[in-house]
């Protein structure tokens, strides 16, 4: 039954994220990292929801050192952000897997392709 969907390309609506999850590990793995050439470090943090209360979300940023500004990094090309040294306050107190989870879904903000990211990227900055 799989097997008939994957290849008219439908796969079952529950496990469609997992197989996007999935091509984005792959692409991963396969892209060179680019060099950060700036003192930006990834940070993930859980921060009360200020329309909710008691409810709690985890934001991803970046931040330099002496610096208090948050960086958006929605619209940091994937090689850049294979760069990105993960604070270690953020993995001390959330542990490796949470970070990389909140990582990847901040990453994946705007599609599960890296290279029509980057092209949409340039297109926004051109």
């Amino acid at each position: 039954m799989i097997a008939q969907r994957e290849q008219k390309n439908q796969l079952p609506k529950e496990i469609q994220p997992a197989f996007k999850e999935l091509k984005v590990f792959n692409q991963l793995k396969g892209l060179p990292p680019e060099v950060n050439d700036g003192d930006l470090k990834l940070a993930v943090v859980k921060v009360e929801d200020e329309f909710h209360t008691g409810a709690f979300n985890y934001e991803v940023f970046g931040v330099k050192t002496d610096d208090k500004e948050r960086y958006g990094l929605e619209l940091t090309p994937w090689r850049k952000w294979l760069s990105l040294e993960v604070l270690d306050k953020c993995i001390n107190t959330y542990s490796p897997e949470v970070g990389a989870a909140h990582s990847l879904y901040k990453l994946t903000s705007f599609g599960y392709d890296a290279d029509e990211i980057e092209a949409g990227i340039k297109k926004i900055a051109a």
